[in-house]
């Protein structure tokens, strides 16, 4: 250990002596954590000044890499994005570190609360589960669902045929005679390519049985998806396959706008990357900071990555970075401290910053993700701009009367439509359909297992829980669209890939009102040209 951190960091130890024992372990922390303080050189911390150019992180610049060169390239810019994971994975993460709030100085602007998720006392490390406790969440998931459908009067109905009064769930794979079946379940594929259709939709029970679903009648009026959890009505005399009469998904929760009156807020939504897809030049960002600085929004939400590991650039490391050798930590505290000049030192706008599984500096790679920490050479006003919130995260906007926003940077979206069942298009009410399967199944991400883009972990699913909200913002691929569901405002404010000359993000304005928030807040997706 002490041989790899001499090895990396030859200009600390140069002119030290230190002796092969267990305190010297000590004393290397203690020179980084000094080497991580100091200002870099003049040329770059002037570059600090300067507005947000093709400069920006010390004028990154991409080169031609010969196979076997590696002159001029960053040491740590080839670093294979699973090399993280270890350091990642050992982590504790605790409400009392999650650094939530900006420490350091006194928080600046408009008053950001996180509402959930509430973390355990740590997170398992990815990919390092028992598949008995991955079998047991699923389960205690399943069970809770049914109860809250149970418990809202009303919402279910006794089967047909029954003689009891109350309403059981039977068995799955049980055949019953002379009457319909009421049977919870989640539903499973087992078509050989992981699509949904008609002769491929099976129920799995609390028991672990499968039946099949007969949906023939429901043909172009269901939307289902893998590990959807519903409550099916109909006849099953064999046993084997439950002829389907009526399905429910779930209920929705009341948003908080309609149970008290609604503060007015001005929130702006911009999601990564924030860079060309040919360079590093966040002149993009740029553009979005000088409409904040004009427009002056409450709360900025800048939804992750801030550095793509899936930029071209950064993936092969061909890119080079002037005026000494710099760690991707440093870009990311360059980005932020040029984010604070852009704004201004008037500017009352807090600005939250939402990581992406993508983040090359994220301390986690699967969801739930913990925030991003602030990096220690922020100065107290600057880290005070700043709310670092985890992903996925529901907060509130300027106290408890202000909007309650529920925020998962994953693409549900897309991988609803891509292995779920058949679509009527993507206009505008198939969108909407989208989004309400997260209402319904309240999660942010229902879908297991988890679509090969996403990396969720199973046992942390409790974190992805979605409670009530006014605003659910969930960024996609799919086209930009604000659609109101069940009083709860759906924004999909489409994932930033700037083009040569413009860029679009989404700006929200809720104005007063007893109305429900759905109601009176005027939604724009804005082109800004750079």
């Amino acid at each position: 250990m002490i041989w790899e951190m001499l090895t990396v960091n030859k200009d600390v130890f140069k002119d030290m002596a230190i002796p092969n024992t267990q305190g010297s372990v000590a004393a290397i922390e203690r020179a980084l954590q000094d080497k991580r303080r100091t200002p870099k050189a003049s040329s770059a911390v002037a570059g600090l000044r300067q507005p947000l150019t093709a400069a920006t992180l010390s004028s990154i610049t991409p080169v031609t890499k010969k196979r076997g060169a590696a002159e001029g390239i960053s040491p740590v810019a080839a670093q294979p994005k699973t090399a993280r994971v270890a350091e990642k994975t050992k982590m504790a993460i605790t409400n009392d570190s999650l650094g939530l709030l900006a420490a350091g100085g006194e928080a600046r602007g408009t008053n950001v609360t996180l509402l959930a998720p509430v973390f355990g006392e740590h997170l398992r490390a990815y990919m390092y589960a028992r598949l008995d406790a991955v079998a047991e969440n699923a389960r205690n998931e399943l069970v809770e669902f049914g109860k809250a459908l149970m418990s809202e009067a009303g919402k279910l109905e006794v089967p047909k045929g029954s003689e009891d009064a109350d309403i059981v769930f039977d068995p799955v794979g049980a055949p019953v005679h002379g009457r319909n079946v009421l049977v919870l379940g989640r539903v499973v594929c087992d078509a050989a390519s992981g699509k949904l259709n008609t002769k491929a939709l099976l129920l799995e029970g609390t028991n672990g049985v499968r039946v099949s679903l007969d949906v023939d009648p429901f043909a172009g009026r269901y939307s289902v998806f893998p590990g959807q959890h519903l409550v099916v009505e109909g006849s099953c005399a064999t046993g084997t396959t439950v002829q389907v009469e009526r399905l429910y998904d779930g209920s929705v929760l009341a948003a908080p706008s309609t149970q008290r009156p609604c503060a007015p807020a001005k929130i702006w939504l911009a999601c990564g990357p924030f860079t060309d897809a040919n360079t590093l030049d966040y002149a993009p960002l740029a553009a979005l900071l000088s409409e904040c600085r004009e427009h002056k929004p409450d709360v900025l939400v800048l939804v992750g990555p801030l550095i793509d590991a899936e930029h071209p650039l950064i993936k092969t490391g061909s890119f080079r970075l002037e005026g000494g050798d710099y760690t991707f930590e440093d870009g990311y505290a360059i980005c932020l401290k040029q984010i604070c000049a852009q704004l201004g030192p008037d500017s009352r706008t807090r600005v939250v910053v939402v990581p992406s599984a993508d983040d090359v500096t994220s301390v986690s790679m699967a969801l739930p993700q913990a925030p991003m920490t602030l990096p220690l050479d922020l100065e107290p006003e600057e880290r005070a701009r700043f709310t670092m919130l985890p992903n996925p995260c529901v907060f509130q906007v300027g106290g408890e009367h202000g909007p309650v926003v529920g925020l998962g940077n994953v693409d549900a979206l897309f991988h609803f439509m891509d292995e779920g069942s058949p679509y009527q298009g993507l206009n505008s009410e198939g969108l909407q359909r989208l989004c309400n399967h997260m209402l319904l199944q309240r999660s942010f991400y229902p879908q297991a297992p988890a679509h090969p883009e996403a990396c969720v972990d199973m046992t942390q699913r409790a974190a992805l829980r979605l409670p009530a909200v006014d605003i659910l913002v969930t960024p996609s691929r799919l086209a930009r669209f604000a659609s109101a569901a069940h009083n709860v405002l759906c924004i999909n404010p489409g994932k930033s890939m700037p083009a040569k000359t413009s860029a679009t993000f989404c700006m929200l304005d809720v104005h007063e009102g007893e109305q429900p928030l759905a109601d009176k807040t005027r939604v724009e997706f804005r082109t800004v040209d750079f």
